[in-house]
């Protein structure tokens, strides 16, 4: 089977230029927000894989986002949206 170009759009980038839309309003992907070191907000998360006041692991679909740091906590969490707060030291994304 033939290997996925990686660097040719996805459908989803190509139908955002297209229509001339956001990327976010046609993509299966997280958005993420991050304000200074203390507060990160993540719309579009497919649920928490690992909670501790030092990491937080939650699933972006293709992603898995992991927040390092210090007196982590999840606030305001809904079925596709969370906050996370604490002294963020790293962010990364994981495919």
């Amino acid at each position: 089977m033939a290997k996925k170009d990686q660097g040719a759009p996805r459908l989803g980038e190509r139908l955002a230029r297209g229509l001339d839309l956001p990327l976010e309003a046609v993509s299966l992907l997280p958005k993420l927000e991050l304000v200074g070191n203390r507060a990160l907000y993540v719309e579009g998360h497919r649920g928490i894989l690992e909670y501790s006041d030092t990491v937080v692991r939650m699933s972006g679909g293709a992603l898995v986002i992991v927040v390092a740091g210090s007196g982590l906590e999840l606030l305001d969490m809904t079925a596709s949206s969370a906050r996370v707060v604490g002294r963020i030291v790293r962010i990364s994304l994981e495919e």
